[in-house]
């Protein structure tokens, strides 16, 4: 058994063919068809049930996927830490939320990249649970997120801004020209919400439920692209932080009442080995003024 044949066998779980594992690791079907029945003669098993439209795994087969997951994801751990104490260009792997990272992303990476050059990105923009995910998988090297309470003893987490979160209305919404705006003010309102997933929305739906107001939500997207849409043509009222909107003349920022602001932190897994890159990007927020 060797870690290539390892990775044919688990193209073929992920694409279900042979012919499709080949058209994605783009190599030929007999190389993929060869390793698996090395792997079979080797271990004296059959691991796929071969069927006319497809091939499922057998008992046997579901073990070694499980197992053998493990052991690349450990193989490229090693050689990601390996290469970080060479010369070889690195790759620094960063989740964050579609809201933040339209805030954060182009100052942020932009003055960070001018600085390390020989950094490649690569940034994931997904909700909160599965940017954790991927955090405690080590599949992300850090992670941007707004958190209210300390996160878990399994993450570590640098401060990095405090965000304020309020109403964004058109400038011609009737509640447009209030300095401020409570839940109550806006019970009878149409909103667009981020899904689920999003954390600035929990802390939204919480301010309802005190005030004891269920909202009439119109949409639920995420896409920051159609939520602006809906605000801008004064179809419905979104949550969204001041420094994503403050230079929009189609949309207007009104704080709430009372005021709502959520700290945004770097987090990264508390076992994981931080590489050269990550201690540079932690390092350079320490220093980073919040502007971007």
């Amino acid at each position: 058994m060797n870690l290539m044949q390892l990775r044919y066998f688990q193209a073929v779980c992920d694409a279900g063919t042979v012919t499709r594992a080949a058209d994605a690791l783009h190599i030929s079907q007999p190389s993929i068809s060869g390793a698996i029945k090395e792997l079979e003669d080797e271990f004296g098993v059959v691991l796929f049930n071969r069927h006319y439209r497809g091939m499922t795994l057998t008992p046997e087969g579901q073990k070694l996927l499980a197992l053998s997951r493990t052991l690349i994801d450990d193989s490229d751990r090693v050689c990601r830490i390996m290469k970080d104490m060479g010369v070889k260009k690195k790759t620094l792997r960063v989740g964050v939320p579609p809201m933040l990272g339209s805030i954060l992303l182009p100052g942020v990476f932009r003055e960070f990249l001018a600085i390390h050059p020989e950094i490649h990105l690569e940034i994931l923009e997904s909700g909160r649970t599965e940017v954790l995910q991927k955090i405690n998988s080590l599949e992300l090297d850090l992670a941007i997120l707004p958190n209210k309470d300390p996160l878990p003893a399994c993450y570590q987490t640098a401060p990095m801004a405090l965000f304020e979160l309020g109403a964004c209305l058109s400038p011609a919404h009737p509640l447009a020209c209030r300095n401020s705006l409570s839940i109550d003010a806006l019970a009878q309102e149409a909103f667009v919400f981020f899904k689920e997933d999003f954390y600035h929305k929990q802390m939204i739906l919480a301010r309802f439920k005190e005030q004891g107001v269920q909202p009439r939500v119109l949409l639920e997207t995420s896409q920051l692209s159609t939520i602006l849409s809906f605000v801008a043509n004064n179809t419905a009222v979104a949550f969204l932080y001041r420094e994503l909107v403050e230079d929009n003349s189609w949309v207007k920022f009104i704080p709430l009442d009372p005021p709502l602001s959520i700290q945004i932190s770097l987090v990264w897994n508390s076992g994981a080995y931080l590489f050269q890159n990550m201690k540079d990007f932690i390092t350079y927020l320490e220093g980073w003024d919040g502007e971007g």
